[in-house]
């Protein structure tokens, strides 16, 4: 089942909450797993149990025997009353497990929202009611329980109250001396352990349900498609020159709502080409279908003058360098997280990088250095030194093409101005692309290309498209000056 997260599509994690997929890969399982590690082996127990009691009770007498087999209609039919509602009470427990599960793994991702919107009394009392169903569910469920052992024990005494009278009447009215006060105290002492294996074999159906449920369950999960794959002719190549080219590419996330329609982009190889654009623009979005997180729905793509779907999905993104806006650490030390995606790297190589970026003397000042721990999602350190991490990261495996998805939005003026100079040592011979909020950091761009609602509407050099009336002019202005110098810079344009 993790084997079947790991590989399946992003638009899977964008569909699903991650609380109910953790609720189906542990309490499914954890069902299943109960069924087959306990459930089982209690029934091979309660048959061998039931044929042993069976025999014995035979043997001793069949009169008694017979009277006491009057008894399992009773038992079947307490079976049924409660077995109804003890099916639908495990379905509706599996469901609220996954909702608390699910606001768990919300709050704990969301945790500094909580606290900068002082969410806490509120997140707490919405805990509390989903946790209070799962309560009144798991109070049912106990409750029903509860009810099976005075059950049986009622249907046992009515056992022995039937055996008890015949053998009276058999002594006292037709002076049987058969049923001496052994025969009977034996024969009782079995009887009161014959209806529990009855019991555990007629409610064996409930848990089979409840596991049949959880395995359907597993089963969808294992069985469900995965969107991107590699096609037959995939070829296990690198990008060698990374040359991009959108050529009447049309997508779209939801049928009715298109992002592209017959978009057209050219990026040379080895050059530094910018996307701007407003937020909706589809700047992100061109990223996703670069990486082939998404795939087109018509068009062409291509990489280096091959259809992006020629190339095996590893060796096309391994061959990629992607720095996004909000990177994710992990539980562990700094040297591994630098060396996350190339592992083969060595020690010298990751330093050698560390120093291209700016971040080794801050690495070599902390206790551990390179073997310092960051906790999960890098909450040690700062999302300054975390984005420069992520810059090291995408940098180590020399990828030909690099992409920073609002790589400096989270930099300190001087982190990004050593990033800015780190950059121009970095991009030499490799092609970047660059999407930046910031226009400031992308004034040495080989192009810039300006997305408005899913459309290329200008592309040029900055000190061209800064002098143009358009939405990029529009931009750079709002962005650096006052309405009134705004004024004053396009009445000396238009001059």
């Amino acid at each position: 089942m993790f084997a079947k997260l790991m590989n399946q599509s992003r638009s899977y994690f964008d569909k699903n909450q991650s609380g109910q997929i953790n609720s189906r890969m542990t309490n499914d399982v954890e069902t299943l797993s109960g069924f087959l590690g306990g459930s089982i082996s209690s029934i091979i127990f309660a048959v061998l149990q039931l044929f042993g009691i069976l025999f014995v009770m035979l043997y001793l007498d069949i009169t008694l025997s017979l009277i006491s087999f009057l008894l399992i209609p009773l038992l079947l039919g307490v079976t049924l009353i409660l077995r109804g509602p003890i099916r639908r009470i495990a379905q509706s427990r599996r469901k609220t497990i996954a909702d608390v599960t699910s606001n768990i793994a919300e709050n704990i991702s969301g945790a500094k929202e909580s606290k900068v919107f002082a969410r806490e009394r509120e997140n707490i009392k919405e805990f509390e009611r989903v946790n209070r169903e799962n309560y009144k569910i798991s109070m049912k469920s106990v409750s029903l329980f509860a009810l099976i052992q005075p059950a049986v024990s009622i249907i046992a005494a009515i056992g022995t109250m039937l055996i008890l009278a015949y053998a009276g009447y058999q002594a006292a009215a037709l002076g049987n001396g058969k049923y001496t006060p052994g025969l009977i105290a034996a024969f009782m002492a079995y009887l009161a352990r014959f209806f529990f294996p009855i019991f555990t074999l007629s409610m064996f159906y409930n848990t089979w349900q409840a596991a049949v449920a959880s395995l359907e369950r597993i089963y969808i999960f294992l069985n469900e498609p995965v969107d991107i794959t590699d096609e037959q002719h995939a070829k296990d190549l690198p990008i060698k020159r990374g040359e991009v080219s959108f050529e009447n590419v049309d997508f779209s996330y939801k049928e009715e709502i298109p992002i592209f329609k017959k978009l057209n982009l050219e990026i040379e190889s080895g050059t530094m080409v910018a996307i701007v654009g407003t937020t909706g623009a589809g700047k992100s979005t061109l990223i996703k279908l670069l990486m082939r997180f998404y795939d087109i729905t018509a068009g062409k793509l291509l990489i280096d003058g091959q259809e992006i779907k020629s190339y095996t999905i590893k060796s096309l993104r391994s061959s990629m360098g992607l720095v996004p806006q909000e990177p994710i650490l992990y539980d562990d030390t700094i040297l591994e997280n630098i060396r996350f995606g190339s592992p083969d790297k060595s020690v010298e190589d990751v330093i050698e990088v560390a120093k291209l970026v700016g971040i080794h003397d801050f690495v070599q000042d902390l206790t551990d250095g390179y073997q310092t721990r960051v906790s999960e999602g890098g909450k040690r350190l700062s999302m300054g030194q975390r984005q420069l991490i992520a810059f090291a990261r995408a940098i180590l495996p020399d990828p030909k093409l690099l992409i920073l998805d609002e790589a400096t939005s989270s930099l300190d003026p001087i982190s990004e101005i050593r990033v800015q100079n780190a950059l121009e040592q970095v991009l030499k011979g490799r092609t970047s692309i660059v999407i930046a909020h910031r226009l400031s950091t992308i004034r040495k761009a080989d192009k810039i290309i300006v997305l408005e609602a899913g459309k290329v509407i200008q592309s040029g050099l900055h000190k061209e498209l800064v002098v143009k009336s358009g939405k990029y002019q529009d931009l750079y202005l709002k962005q650096f000056f006052t309405e009134k110098q705004q004024e004053k810079i396009l009445a000396k344009i238009s001059n």
